[in-house]
């Protein structure tokens, strides 16, 4: 390129027309005022703060939302809790289920064990010998979880259970029990 430059006159005026445009166009230097840099970072930082609290602000109103959707789905008197315990699997587990006025329900359990990867939690809703998954979760680092769960209309001679079974979930429970009914 440098060599056809030398060698070409309307080539090389074009390219010196080019650099003085882009020299035009380039910012001048700004020197800031004196003091103008700390009220920048002053300004950032009130800017900073403003958006935090327009965040937390949405966050709560969207949790109180939230809330006030379970809040109003509860009946005005609930029904007793679904009381699971631990097995020899997970001695310290337990977990309940609150059965909601839409018939839904809220599965609540703690103190589950991690585990391995590519393996999940699997809740069974048992009737008749016949067990239907109700819910597949994982629960957080510290073996908590909660998570809405549909329910058989009817819950008389229904029993629960929960099972570790390989990720995505099976159609039949194959895994340990980890969670049972307390009779």
């Amino acid at each position: 390129m440098h060599a056809h430059l030398a060698g070409c006159p309307a080539c090389a005026a074009r390219l010196a027309d080019l650099q003085g445009d882009l020299a035009r166009l380039a910012p001048s230097p700004v020197r800031p005022a004196p003091g103008g840099a700390g009220r920048v970072l002053k300004l950032a930082a009130r800017r900073q703060r403003a958006r935090r609290a327009v965040i937390s602000g949405i966050a709560g109103v969207a949790a109180a939302f939230a809330l006030g959707a379970v809040v109003l789905d509860h009946p005005v008197a609930p029904r007793p809790a679904v009381v699971l315990s631990g097995t020899s699997f997970a001695p310290a587990a337990s977990a309940r289920i609150v059965v909601l006025a839409s018939g839904r329900g809220v599965f609540t359990a703690s103190h589950l064990p991690t585990l391995p990867r590519g393996d999940v939690y699997e809740l069974w809703t048992i009737e008749g010998g016949d067990h239907l998954r109700a819910a597949v979760f994982t629960p957080n680092a510290g073996g908590k979880v909660d998570v809405a769960v549909a329910l058989p209309a009817e819950l008389a001679g229904v029993s629960f259970g929960v099972t570790v079974e390989p990720a995505p979930g099976t159609a039949r429970p194959t895994g340990p029990r980890v969670l049972r009914v307390r009779i």
